[in-house]
């Protein structure tokens, strides 16, 4: 036989679980739609000239400091578009920015 008290919390959990599954439906519906539409598929490459290293190179983006948005930005960059070259520019001789 159970109780009100035990119901309650049969209720409570149910509810909290459907939520759950809700969440993660409309979770996995809205990663597969940010995949087909991303905002770096339409950017104009402006194909930026830097002399760094003594020669010259062609660099599609540069990413000014290596900290943690700095890293996250070059990795998604790079996911959308593996032909794009990206360049990041540090001033400390190690990455990671305010981690440390």
């Amino acid at each position: 036989k159970i109780n009100k008290f035990s119901l309650f919390w049969i209720i409570i959990a149910v509810i909290f679980f459907v939520l759950f599954i809700i969440f993660v439906v409309l979770y996995v519906i809205t990663e597969q739609s940010n995949k087909s539409s991303s905002p770096f598929t339409n950017c104009p490459s402006p194909n930026i000239t830097t002399g760094i290293g003594g020669g010259e190179e062609v660099q599609d983006i540069i990413i000014v400091g290596a900290g943690i948005s700095g890293l996250y930005l070059a990795n998604a960059l790079s996911e959308d578009n593996d032909s794009t070259t990206i360049l990041i520019i540090e001033q400390l001789p190690r990455t990671g920015g305010r981690l440390f």
